[in-house]
């Protein structure tokens, strides 16, 4: 690991977490160029090497920030970006300029498809794909394919023991006098049997047309949002969501409550906004 690196963690909504790691020689004031314009609402963070936080500017023309470093060997600077990846035609797209190397961690799921330049490294970190790269531009392309988590599990079946009987018995031709038939018992068995069946069926029945129910009240815009959702990887923040719905803020609300009441999507809180995830579709 180099003595000074940046990592770009991309997450599966196209969004980006940056993570310096810088060595300080001895300067009261330390000048960066950050990659990509941070997302102020989600918050910049800036700590020494004990984790203390460190008094910051960001100049915005030149994408900037300046650091108080007083007594200062390590600056670390973390913060969220959504401006270095475009996503066009199920291909995600990522492009930065770095001062020094680049870590690059993408979403578990993703295909590399192109790479500028060649990395230093290529490796993987619980099922992620990390690429080393040198300082410089560095453009890179990925297909993200959401994993999905099966839960079936296969349960043994129990086959019910069945109490035979000889021939004569069952067809009542040697029952002793005085001794009870089983022919009402085994009758009164099916019958429960038939009425625990026809409660099962009706059930199922109630079950289908409650969720074509539910599912015929999805209208286009609905069913818009959740396509986009999955487009993006399963989960977006409303902001982001309402750059590519073209509707009004509240009714686009009104459509994202609608549907976490349906129980396709689970709005979460990240950073003071909105992030809508995608339950099922």
């Amino acid at each position: 690991m180099p003595d000074e690196y940046v990592t770009l963690t991309v997450l599966e909504s196209g969004l980006v977490r940056v993570d310096y790691s810088l060595k300080v020689n001895a300067t009261s004031i330390y000048d960066v160029s950050l990659i990509g314009t941070p997302i102020t609402e989600l918050g910049i963070i800036v700590t020494d090497q004990s984790g203390n936080p460190l008094a910051y500017d960001i100049n915005q023309t030149s994408n900037t920030i300046t650091i108080l470093a007083l007594n200062c060997t390590r600056i670390n600077i973390s913060y969220y970006t959504q401006t270095i990846t475009t996503f066009s035609k199920g291909i995600w797209s990522l492009q930065y300029n770095s001062p020094i190397e680049s870590i690059v961690k993408l979403p578990k799921g993703s295909t590399l498809i192109s790479m500028q330049p060649v990395p230093l490294a290529v490796s993987t970190s619980d099922s992620n794909l990390v690429l080393e790269f040198p300082s410089g531009s560095v453009s890179l392309s990925f297909a993200y394919i959401p994993q999905s988590i099966s839960q079936d599990k296969t349960t043994p079946q129990t086959t019910p023991q069945v109490n035979k009987q000889p021939a004569s018995t069952q067809n009542g031709s040697s029952l002793a006098p005085g001794k009870p038939s089983q022919t009402s018992t085994q009758i009164f068995s099916a019958e429960t049997i038939g009425i625990a069946l026809a409660i099962l069926l009706f059930a199922g029945i109630a079950m289908f047309y409650l969720l074509k129910r539910r599912n015929g009240n999805l209208s286009e815009e609905d069913r818009e949002i959740i396509e986009l959702l999955k487009k993006m990887g399963g989960g977006m923040f409303q902001s982001e969501i309402g750059q590519y719905v073209k509707m009004p803020t509240t009714t686009l609300w009104r459509r994202i409550k609608k549907l976490q009441e349906l129980g396709y999507v689970k709005v979460e809180k990240v950073g003071g906004k909105n992030y809508v995830r995608l339950l099922r579709y």
